[in-house]
């Protein structure tokens, strides 16, 4: 049990110090807290191991890093760039998921379509149709471009990017089972998120107007966000 703050205590020391170091070196300090994160891991000292609560702790980080930002956008900003960041997504998944699969195939062999070493292909080019939002909304964020035009359309490119790339990879997994693609349902899904997600907003939204116009307290709202914001997670 201990063993958890030692590691979270040298993982924000660590992080802080190479955030540091990045910024001088004009770097956006993200930088630097990636390379702690490769000093004080298994890949060099291993001061830090890899476990449940320390993954637990990282998916809160992430998850309050997307939130913040989500409270940060501009909504007639995101509906401006909306056309703008689809193109982008479509091309930076396109783009990686061609390349990368040529590349396998050009070192191993050109395989025939349907066959196990094309479906290998085709994983290293899903694979390399990831993009990683959190450490572009930290970046933008540290650079003051998050609620920016370029900013909403980096990140909303970003975040298209990753739907398009969990479809694909959908679409993959069906294929090389030989189960269907479950496209349909993953559509379906995604669709029902968003759906479910804007409209619990909305009812959210005005319960906490009423309530606040009856009873005025500032400490309800930050409660029920961020309950609603784990809830969503």
């Amino acid at each position: 049990m201990y063993s958890v703050f030692r590691d979270l205590a040298i993982i924000i020391l660590s992080a802080k110090f190479f955030a540091l170091v990045a910024r001088k070196c004009k770097a956006p300090q993200v930088v630097g807290e990636i390379i702690a994160g490769l000093i004080i891991g298994p890949c060099l000292l291993n001061l830090v191991q890899t476990s449940d609560a320390i993954s637990i702790f990282a998916e809160i980080g992430v998850v309050l890093l997307m939130f913040s930002t989500g409270l940060g956008t501009n909504l007639k900003e995101l509906m401006r760039a909306g056309p703008i960041a689809t193109l982008i997504a479509c091309v930076g998944v396109f783009v990686p998921l061609v390349g990368g699969t040529l590349l396998y195939s050009a070192f191993y062999g050109f395989a025939a379509v349907g066959s196990p070493e094309f479906y290998r292909a085709l994983f290293i080019g899903t694979i390399m149709t990831a993009t990683s939002v959190s450490i572009t909304v930290a970046t933008l964020q540290e650079l003051g471009h998050l609620k920016s035009f370029l900013g909403t359309t980096i990140v909303s490119a970003a975040v298209i990017d990753d739907v398009i790339g969990i479809i694909v990879l959908t679409c993959v997994l069906g294929a090389s089972s030989g189960e269907g693609t479950g496209i349909g349902g993953v559509l379906i899904q995604t669709v029902l998120f968003f759906l479910v997600a804007i409209g619990v907003g909305v009812v959210i939204h005005f319960a906490m107007k009423w309530l606040d116009k009856r009873n005025p307290h500032t400490q309800r709202i930050t409660i029920v966000s961020m309950a609603f914001c784990f809830a969503m997670a």
